[in-house]
């Protein structure tokens, strides 16, 4: 079963990038770190048992941000480019598209993005657990 899931987000990022008929072209923009903001929502530490009242249990806020340092770990991740113009309102505010890390230069502090040709529609980014590799 795993397997057919893995088959379908493949398939689906490469129509995302590429198009039905592989008649698009991704574009690579490089971007400083301190141009974008990457954030992940929900998770986020929770509270040690010890120092929560009896009988309650550790939560998450589902709608937590939490701010994401750029490094290697991001290599081939997707990222969703939000409209929010402050951080607070990334979670009610809609998405522009997705992106891809395709390289990282720490030394720079530059990465590589496609497909987003010119400037991206906002400065912030969210990150989740999708990763794809250009085939």
């Amino acid at each position: 079963m795993r397997r057919l899931v893995d088959d379908g987000v493949v398939s689906s990022s490469q129509e995302y990038f590429y198009g039905l008929a592989n008649d698009l072209a991704p574009y690579s923009n490089i971007s400083n770190f301190s141009d974008l903001v990457v954030y992940r929502i929900g998770g986020g530490p929770q509270a040690p048992r010890s120092a929560l009242p009896i009988g309650a249990e550790p939560a998450a806020d589902p709608l937590r941000l939490v701010r994401v340092n750029v490094n290697r770990d991001m290599l081939h991740v997707v990222l969703a480019v939000s409209f929010a113009k402050e951080p607070d309102h990334i979670v009610s505010s809609n998405v522009a598209g997705f992106i891809y890390v395709t390289d990282i230069d720490i030394q720079r502090e530059n990465y590589i993005l496609a497909p987003s040709a010119g400037e991206l529609p906002g400065r912030f980014l969210i990150v989740g657990t999708l990763t794809w590799i250009e085939t």
